[in-house]
Parts: structure tokens; sequence; C-alpha cells
């Protein structure tokens, strides 16, 4: 499966580390919260630099629909129930730099920028409830948001929220245009991170060079004042407790495209797992929808292909690909210190489906562009043990005690066969393995 952003893309390439180094921030991960922090960084002349396993943006980034809105899903409902106004009002003002930023960095290059409006859609009279919880929240903080029942959908819905002036772009012609200039390093395998012998910082083995993950030829030693890690998943186990505050969900897409029929123009998102997200691109349509969590065998792109068939008959599937995000507990993202004992290390993950909003807030945040009561809310060490917090430990727990092979080689719970992806895909914390064994997502990082 190719993602349709590769087709008119050729994404710049870098050199492998090649020699021992130092640097005040070192960022591991090149995708695109890994580019924006620096991207950032480099407008301030900060010495930086960016470690990637592989190719930039070669992931979660290159598979993603690439909306901006701040409106992702029904979160300000919910998170004032939680958290209380306030909290839920700076998590909205986050929401709107970003989609600001996004605006003012693409106004000077070419991406396929375009703004639109985007709808969270119900298709049952409790999804309409919601909905309108959600406009009533949104009202209240002081966002603009309507009701709607009129749609362009090609089915009936019972409400949505509707908010305007939004944005969506082609995220691979982005990157390129961000990434020109930037200290990169691509196939540049962090292996082991560390304090450094007298506290400050840290000292980062890396392997680099051409060849397969993590049997790179070389072996280097960063020493970084400061590291920030942005690999989707957060792969180093020691701190902050990933492996329970996080969980995996399948994504697919197919695209479509037709010479007479006319596709929406805005951007479309169910409130709930059951129904279909959609995005216009030129004149391609991006269905997505029948995902599941990783390892649940649920849904799966044969699905989606029906449903978008039965939806939009007369349009051609031209292309598929499949994504992989990382859940919170709460619906908001992990954004700041790794953990509470980790000064100088910083994580940016959690982005529950909504990448590109969460990647901006994420770099803004830890570059210092945001203002510090918005970056709070982010936090990953808030108090949020929830029904979700135990429905992770209970499936993790089960996974470990099932006495069948293969494993996972991350931290050993029994892997499922996943037929339609031809994948080994682990329930517990999402990694996936080919038919091989070798590493198709993180955050197992150890190779056969």
């Amino acid at each position: 499966m190719e993602s349709i952003w590769t087709k008119d893309v050729e994404m710049p390439q870098f050199p492998p580390l090649d020699a021992d180094g130092k640097t005040d921030t070192l960022i591991i991960g090149g995708g695109m919260a890994g580019l924006l922090c620096g991207y950032f960084l480099n407008k301030k002349g900060v010495d930086y630099m960016i470690l990637e396993k592989d190719r930039i943006c070669g992931a979660t980034t290159g598979n993603t629909t690439a909306k901006i809105t701040t409106q992702p899903g029904l979160i300000y409902s919910k998170t004032h129930r939680r958290y209380g106004p306030d909290h839920a009002r700076r998590y909205l003002e986050a929401n709107k730099l970003a989609l600001e930023i996004y605006k003012e960095i693409c106004n000077e290059i070419d991406c396929d920028f375009k703004v639109c409006d985007n709808y969270i859609y119900a298709m049952d009279q409790e999804g309409s409830r919601r909905v309108r919880e959600e406009v009533e929240a949104v009202r209240a903080l002081g966002g603009s948001a309507v009701f709607t029942e009129k749609t362009e959908l090609p089915f009936p819905v019972t409400g949505a929220i509707k908010t305007d002036n939004q944005a969506c772009f082609h995220p691979l012609k982005f990157a390129c245009e961000i990434s020109r200039g930037q200290k990169i390093y691509e196939n540049s395998f962090v292996r082991h991170i560390k304090k450094q012998a007298n506290g400050k910082g840290y000292e980062v083995i890396v392997n680099a060079g051409e060849g397969s993950l993590g049997r790179h030829g070389h072996e280097y030693k960063v020493m970084a004042d400061r590291v920030i890690v942005c690999t989707h998943y957060p792969v180093f186990n020691l701190h902050g407790m990933y492996f329970v505050k996080l969980y995996q969900y399948r994504s697919y897409v197919v695209v479509l495209k037709a010479d007479t029929y006319s596709f929406p123009h805005d951007m479309y998102a169910s409130c709930d797992n059951c129904a279909v997200s959609l995005r216009r691109y030129k004149d391609y349509l991006l269905v997505g929808g029948c995902g599941g969590k990783t390892g649940s065998n649920s849904g799966g792109m044969a699905h989606l292909k029906a449903r978008a068939r039965e939806l939009f008959p007369y349009a051609q599937v031209v292309g598929e690909f499949a994504n992989q995000d990382c859940m919170s507990l709460d619906g908001l993202p992990y954004v700041g210190h790794y953990s509470p004992k980790t000064e100088d290390l910083f994580v940016a993950s959690g982005f529950s489906k909504w990448g590109m909003n969460g990647s901006m807030m994420a770099a803004l945040a830890l570059t210092g562009n945001m203002p510090e009561e918005q970056a709070e809310v982010m936090r990953p060490d808030r108090k949020m043990v929830n029904r979700q917090f135990f429905k992770n430990v209970l499936s993790a727990d089960k996974s470990m005690l099932t006495p069948t092979t293969p494993r996972c080689r991350h931290l050993g719970c029994a892997l499922k066969w996943n037929e339609e992806e031809q994948s080994w895909d682990c329930p517990c914390h999402g990694s996936r393995y080919d038919a091989d064994g070798n590493i198709l997502n993180n955050p197992t990082q150890n190779v056969l």
C-alpha cells in the first residue's frame, strides 16, 4: 500500500551520522513533530540535530489525511467535564495557535494548502446529543462553532458541529520545504540513551549507516544537553509509563477518483468509529474508517472499500493506505517532560488521530513558542487514571500471560496474525512485524 502523498513528491535525502557529536538539543525522530521542532529551533539559531532511524516522514506523517483543525473530535465537552473550563479553554487556545502558525508558514510555501470547513457528524440521536453538547462547550469557551443538519455527505446525519476556516494540505510537500537547511541525519538509529556521568544532559548511542534497522555498521556517541523524543510511540520504557498510558489504533484510507462525480469539498469525521471520514485533495477523495485497536483484528481495508463503493458508486478506487495512531487516555497529547524525573528529556506523543494539530502544538510547546499556560494542559504527568487505563493494563496482562508464540520483542506480549495485512500485531502496545519478523511499527526497537 502506497500513500497518495508519495506519488508526486521526492523527499530530500540526508546523510547518516558519521562521527561523534555534541549538541544543545537532540531531536529523535524525523516525522512531522520532529521536523517542526527543528524548524523552530533553526529559526532561533539554537544548536540542534535531528536523528531519524530511516527516512524523514517515512511512516505516520506520510500516511496521514493531513487535516488541520481546532476541532479534533468532540474533545472540549469531555475535557471540560474532566478538568474544568479553564483547562478546556487553554487547550482550545493551543489548537487555535497551531492552526494560525500553519497558515502563516503555508502562506510562504507551496504545499497545496487549502482553507475549508470541518464537520464532526453524528448518525444517531445519542450522537446528535453529544454534538450539541460539544457546540455549547466550544461557544462557552470562546470558540466558534455551529450545530447543523446540512452537509454535503451522500447519507443523512442527525447533526454535526461545523467549524469554519479550518485547513488541509499536502503533508510531504510541507515537510520537504520545512526540512530545507535543517541539520538532519537519516539512517541513524538511536540504540541507547542514558544520563551523562556528570548528571547533566544525555549520552546517546547511535548506530548509523546504510542497512537494516539496528544493524548499521558504525556506532557513534552524541552528547546532548536536552533530548526531545518524537518517535511517534515513546520507545524508551525506563520512564513515563507510556506502555499503560497509550494504546495504538489502526486506521485505513481508500483514495477515490471520478471524472463526473462531485465529491464533498469540506472535511468530515464521525463522532464515533463506525462511520467514515472524508477529505478532498484535488480530484481525489480520501475516505477513512473501519479501524480498530492494533491487534484486535477489527475492521480492515476490505470493509472500508465496500463502504466507499456503497457511498460513491461512480468513483474508482485508485489507491489505499493504512496508518497507526497513538491514543492517549484522555484524548489530549502527551507533550512535555518524559517523566517528572527527567529534567532534560522531553516527549511528544499521544496525538489520538489528529497528528497534524498534535505535531504543531508539541513543537510550539517544546521550543518555547507557546504560552506556558497552554503547554501545561498537555503535560504527560497529569493525573488521568480512568477506564481506558485499566483496559490497557488488563489487555497487556492478558496478552503477556497467553502461552503462545511468537512473542513481541518489546515487552513479551503474545502476537496476533493479521491475515489482511499479512503482519504479526501486538495487542498490548501496537508493535507490528512482517511475516519474517522485521519491524513495521514501534515501540519495539529490537531487531532479529
